[in-house]
């Protein structure tokens, strides 16, 4: 270790006005986060961002072009010197109020700032530290664009159904632009759907039970419920208090009263003190996913700093037909699913950085072996990333296969019914249908479904033994949980782009919280197509479930499944393509 200076690492500079700017894609940031996005960028470079005024706590980084405003000065960083993402984490754990130097509004002068002492290790440790952290940032920033798209689509899909009235009609059309009846409403002053109608929200809340509030003062960084409140946080933190607790068999709306914030609460979890709203729908023809996305049409902007809910309750909204009420909860709900468990991971991915974190900075856990060259440790060389076509060498198809099912673990591990047999069949699933890379698979007829035992044992016997995973039994479940040296499975090296986890991400989300049963059905179902298509022989649904049911004996438990899995399968484009060599028994 060796200690500077903060003023031998970077340089500091002021902020400036921003009313000049016009709209833009770039964001500005003030001492509480960003403001706005603007036209123009004061830094193109990375570059830490520290409060001169307000929130002396909240010390940013920003990697791409950006404007700071007055309150918070950018700084130009010696990176011969300091890794500007270690520099960073090393700085937010420092508690720095005692340089506060305001009487009133808390502020931080260049000098004060400049005087901070930091200790830090050579250049090359700091970038495997920040390469750590930023792998799991990368991972959670994954999650919260897959979050941001998931509900986007549903936003859109309201539109098209509630506000354009393009929703399916009987035979599938949509209803306004194939002539679907619509009649005048003079309290909305436009025409709507015949037989839809229009009530307020205040008639439409059902009675909440009495649970006790949570004030700010008392919510946890860790606990055993969430606690929600009417911050721009999805979550605030947590608690212990039982008493407090909102059980969610139906999602709820949880609405800022001073904020305006509505979250759709998909999970058990406690409501914050502070002008927290927590809304229930009493009308089976208002389910909760839709009237979360009617209150989100709701403008209250024009009402100031005020309790915004007799606003609220006051409003209008737009009523269904329970058919089509229900076809849209049926399919937005499936999208909140999905970013609910994107949701949790990310608590989990904070929860490990923040525990890693301050280790990593004083020297109790080492990254020495995170570019690891040791065939025991996945044989995971960094090696330049490449597409999964090249012309590998058996080496390298086998470091690339263990760092695909190493990341399917990783993104399952929030999967409380996730264990070895459901592993197996997303391996399956995702290697011939999503990846289609040659590393050399051998699967074979097995009981469960298709099965490379080669691969298999080999990579469970090596993980484990590195203390990446352990196997914990619940039962008949195998569950894959996090062990000891769970950190360094984290790394992919960049075998894996953006564009692929984002399609693997997706697919297991489909099996997100099913037990094993599913992807069985599917991963054979999915072979014994395949293997028709390989043989060039015909193909009927039929005679698909005529070569399940043939697989093994023991398929015969989902005979009646079968025709619902097909339908799945075709729904969510899971079709084969003939990718890959066929499956046949293994010989004896």
């Amino acid at each position: 270790m060796k200690e500077y200076f903060l003023e031998e690492l970077l340089q500091i500079k002021n902020g400036r006005d921003h009313k000049h700017l016009s709209e833009g894609n770039i964001p500005v940031f003030g001492s509480g986060g960003i403001m706005r996005y603007g036209n123009q960028a004061i830094y193109n470079d990375e570059s830490i961002l520290l409060p001169r005024k307000g929130s002396l706590t909240n010390i940013q980084f920003v990697n791409k072009p950006f404007w700071t405003v007055d309150t918070i000065y950018y700084t130009v960083i010696n990176k011969e010197k300091a890794n500007p993402l270690y520099l960073y984490h090393y700085l937010k754990q420092l508690d720095l109020s005692y340089l506060n130097s305001g009487t009133g509004v808390p502020s931080m002068t260049f000098g004060a700032y400049y005087q901070v002492k930091v200790n830090l290790p050579s250049l090359d440790i700091q970038k495997k530290i920040a390469k750590v952290l930023s792998d799991l940032e990368a991972k959670i920033e994954v999650n919260n664009r897959i979050n941001n798209e998931l509900e986007a689509i549903a936003k859109t899909l309201y539109d098209y159904w509630f506000v354009q009235f393009d929703f399916p009609d009987s035979n599938g059309k949509p209803y306004k632009n194939s002539g679907g009846k619509m009649v005048w409403n003079e309290e909305l002053k436009r025409e709507i759907p015949e037989n839809w109608k229009v009530k307020i929200v205040d008639d439409l809340l059902a009675k909440e039970l009495t649970t006790t509030k949570i004030p700010s003062s008392e919510i946890l960084e860790e606990g055993l419920i969430p606690v929600v409140d009417q911050s721009t946080n999805y979550i605030k933190g947590f608690t212990n208090d039982k008493t407090a607790l909102i059980k969610a068999e139906k999602a709820r709306i949880v609405f800022g009263d001073h904020t305006r914030i509505l979250k759709l609460i998909n999970f058990d979890f406690a409501r914050g003190a502070d002008g927290t709203q927590v809304l229930l729908s009493n009308n089976e023809k208002m389910p909760q996913h839709l009237f979360y996305h009617c209150l989100l049409k709701i403008d209250l902007s024009n009402y100031g700093y005020a309790r915004h809910f007799k606003f609220l309750k006051d409003s209008t909204i737009i009523v269904p037909s329970k058919k089509i009420a229900i076809q849209f909860e049926k399919l937005v709900s499936s999208f909140y699913g999905k970013i609910k468990a994107n949701i949790f991971q990310n608590q989990e991915l904070a929860s490990l950085r923040d525990w890693l974190l301050p280790m990593l900075m004083n020297g109790q856990v080492t990254v020495g072996g995170y570019e690891v060259e040791d065939d025991n440790e996945l044989g995971m060389v960094a090696e330049s990333s490449g597409n999964y076509q090249l012309n590998l060498t058996d080496k390298e198809k086998k470091i690339r296969r263990k760092m695909l099912a190493t990341y399917i673990i990783n993104q399952s591990l929030n999967d409380i019914s996730f264990g070895k047999t459901k592993f197996e069949k997303l391996l399956h699933l995702i290697e011939c249908h999503i990846v289609k890379g040659d590393y050399n698979q051998r699967y074979s007829i097995q009981a469960a479904g298709p099965y490379d035992g080669g691969f298999t044992k080999v990579f469970w016997n090596e993980v484990t033994k590195a203390k990446w995973f352990k196997i914990v039994e619940f039962g008949m479940l195998k569950r894959i949980m996090p062990a000891e040296n769970h950190s360094k499975s984290l790394a992919d090296y960049g075998y894996l782009s953006d564009d692929l986890k984002l399609m693997i991400n997706d697919f297991i989300g489909e099996f997100k919280n099913t037990n094993y049963e599913r992807p069985e059905i599917v991963s054979t179902l999915y072979a014994v197509w395949n293997n028709r298509i390989i043989r060039n022989e015909i193909i009927t649904d039929e005679l698909l479930k005529k070569d399940f049911l043939e697989w093994d004996t023991q398929k015969a438990r989902y005979k009646d499944r079968l025709d619902k899995a097909l339908e799945w399968m075709r729904e969510n484009a899971i079709i084969p393509d003939g990718w890959g060599n066929e499956i046949r028994r293994a010989k004896k």
